[in-house]
């Protein structure tokens, strides 16, 4: 400290000696600038290795976490993000008596979810399938490839917004929840009767605060608890609607924050055997199918007609509490005809099946429910003595078939009338990325007493490895 400050008197002595005490004064003081313009540049030369630019912008960047990989422009005009979901399931049926329930492990889902923006307001998605999917109608999941979302969604204000492709359905409340994030390993009896992902165009938003949200749209419809194979079977369409309220998002009574409430609904028409799916169990079984031409009901059943739902709908969350509730009744016109005939004089009636649902989970470690998934505070480390969080969840389930269907649109010794579902799990987030759900499901059936899965009482222990970035 002493050299430089010597050196600094040094210096002004010789040009005071040398020009005079003016001139001595003003070359002192370009001295000083020039040591701020140097280090002005030494700071920005530093700004500009750390990736960030003399005007504060932020350069093209790259980062990684739990939330995926992520590219932006230097602009912000342009992101790109890229995320994936792999779920390794079991499924081990107990005491199934012979009924063909075969133990399995299986890959679920396998999907790189590829996400951004283009000219800072018009979003993309694209999600492709390479694990097991949806169940397909004979109850086993599809092992094929497939895309199950590709949309563009333009976002003029937060309030207005266009999306335009193949997306879910907007009607059913756990249907639109995310598939990493619901409760249990598989949604519950009511999500049979509500629409799947569709393709189509829809007007969506939300205002107040995020208070209110809707979403009308118009798609090629699908059947129950179906996925668009992106291609209309005949010239109807389906409209589907949906307004959910958060009425207490901005009050301040904490406790009530956390409500939300609304109805999701559909109408359209529906000509052809594609608009017919058979239900499931949450363990994947088959327990209701319409007429196929085949067994005692040698009938052919397709629909042909009217399809209406409606899906009254609620949550609500408050600290490690989370609870949620859904009804949904499913209308479709159908006809039955000879097998192999599609005569358009065959036996026609409206039927109504109609299921609902109760779900409740409480988060041991004290950790925030919320329908977007639980955030571990302390992600799980040996090392560190931490264990991840923890929760505890149960629910009911019921569905009912239209008594109507039988014996002319199904066979009541083969199919169910009526179904109840007792689920109870226990889900373990390691961290934000990896969570492992244990699972018991024990379902009961009324009638199909001849059918292969609905002749007794199905029990199930189903499991879950999951990796979600």
């Amino acid at each position: 400290m002493l050299r430089p400050f010597l050196h600094s008197v040094g210096l002004g002595l010789t040009i005071l000696c040398a020009f005079g005490v003016e001139d001595a004064v003003r070359i002192l003081e370009l001295e000083r600038r020039l040591e701020v313009l140097d280090q002005k540049y030494r700071l920005l030369e530093k700004k500009l290795e750390n990736g960030e630019h003399a005007e504060g912008q932020t350069s093209r960047s790259l980062s990684i976490g739990a939330e995926g990989f992520n590219f932006r422009s230097a602009d912000t005009n342009f992101v790109l993000r890229i995320r994936a979901l792999v779920q390794a399931d079991g499924r081990f049926y107990i005491d199934d008596g012979g009924n063909n329930r075969n133990d399995s492990f299986l890959l679920r889902r396998a999907r790189p979810i590829i996400e951004g923006t283009l000219w800072k307001s018009i979003d993309f998605t694209l999600v492709p399938e390479f694990g097991g999917g949806s169940n397909t109608t004979d109850g086993n999941p599809s092992s094929s490839a497939s895309i199950l979302d590709a949309y563009l969604n333009f976002r003029y204000r937060r309030e207005l917004q266009l999306r335009v492709g193949k997306f879910k359905s907007p009607v059913g409340l756990e249907q639109l929840q995310s598939d990493s994030q619901t409760f249990f390993t598989e949604r519950g009896l009511p999500s049979n009767l509500t629409p799947n992902r569709d393709t189509g165009v829809m007007l969506h938003g939300e205002t107040w605060g995020g208070a209110v949200h809707y979403a009308i749209g118009i798609f090629n419809g699908v059947g129950d608890n179906r996925n668009s194979a992106n291609l209309d079977f005949d010239d109807e369409k389906e409209g589907a609607t949906r307004l959910f309220f958060h009425p207490f998002l901005h009050s301040d009574w904490e406790f009530l924050r956390g409500l939300g409430a609304g109805a999701g609904a559909s109408y359209g028409n529906q000509d052809g055997v594609s608009g017919l799916n058979s239900y499931t169990t949450e363990a994947g079984q088959i327990f209701f199918s319409y007429g196929s031409g085949s067994g005692p009901t040698a009938a052919t059943v397709r629909a042909d007609g009217t399809h209406w739902r409606l899906s009254p709908q609620a949550y609500y969350y408050f600290r490690c509490f989370g609870f949620l509730a859904e009804y949904a009744i499913s209308s479709q016109e159908v006809r039955a005809s000879a097998s192999g005939v599609t005569a358009p004089d065959g036996p026609q009636n409206e039927l109504q099946h109609k299921a609902w649902q109760i779900v409740g989970g409480y988060v041991l470690t004290g950790e925030n429910a919320s329908y977007k998934g639980v955030s571990p505070r302390k992600p799980f480390s040996l090392s560190e003595r931490q264990w991840g969080a923890w929760e505890l969840v149960g629910r009911y389930s019921h569905l009912q078939i239209d008594e109507q269907t039988f014996p002319v649109f199904a066979d009541p010794a083969r199919s169910a009338s009526e179904a109840g579902a007792y689920s109870g799990a226990l889900n373990w987030y390691a961290n934000r990325n990896i969570r492992t759900t244990f699972s018991y499901v024990h379902t009961d059936f009324k009638n199909g007493t001849s059918g292969t899965v609905t002749r007794k009482d199905e029990n199930a222990f189903l499991t879950r490895v999951q990796l979600a970035f």
